[in-house]
């Protein structure tokens, strides 16, 4: 990923360049997925390493120090929506499809809209969609990591599942009318 200053505020440089070695393409296909693009994602993911670092002698101490850097990039990425202006509207960019479709223009109107639709859901919404379905984290962890309640990132899926789902058909619709 990127190479850390060899100044020792945090703690052994070796050590967290290896750990960002290993985990840093997760964290950064994880922010992608919040912010929506790659140059906010690279922002997200330096401005908490930044912090991790500084910090780097008590993450290590932790029992599960990747899912503290990933608590740390969502409560970055929560933290600075609430202070971006609204004029500003992210899209999110979703993960690489598998096999390649046929016709590469389905594909990138297919990825448009899945974009369009994800960008409809709330910050938290969105979060617990990205950290339920991109990162396979069970209710409990969710709810650990935004500081709430099981119970309201199952309502945070369920409204944010039925919110995507009602985009997406809204933009099948209207990409029909516009055919006809």
């Amino acid at each position: 990923m990127h190479r850390i200053a060899a100044h020792r505020v945090g703690g052994d440089v070796p050590e967290f360049e290896q750990f960002v070695a290993e985990r840093g393409h997760g964290w950064q296909r994880y922010a992608r997925a919040l912010t929506g693009n790659d140059v906010a994602a690279q922002d997200l993911v330096q401005s908490v390493l930044l912090k991790a670092y500084r910090q780097w002698r008590r993450i290590t101490a932790m029992e599960f120090p990747d899912a503290y850097v990933r608590r740390m990039l969502t409560s970055t990425f929560l933290d600075g929506k609430r202070r971006r202006s609204d004029s500003e509207v992210l899209l999110a960019e979703l993960p690489e499809p598998g096999p390649a479709a046929p016709d590469p223009a389905i594909r990138v109107t297919d990825r448009d809209s899945l974009r369009r639709a994800l960008a409809t859901l709330s910050d938290r919404q969105r979060a617990v969609v990205v950290l339920r379905y991109l990162e396979d984290l069970p209710d409990a962890e969710i709810a650990a990591e935004l500081g709430c309640s099981e119970a309201t990132v199952r309502s945070h899926a369920a409204q944010g599942r039925a919110r995507f789902r009602d985009a997406l058909l809204a933009l099948d619709h209207d990409r029909t009318e516009e055919s006809l």
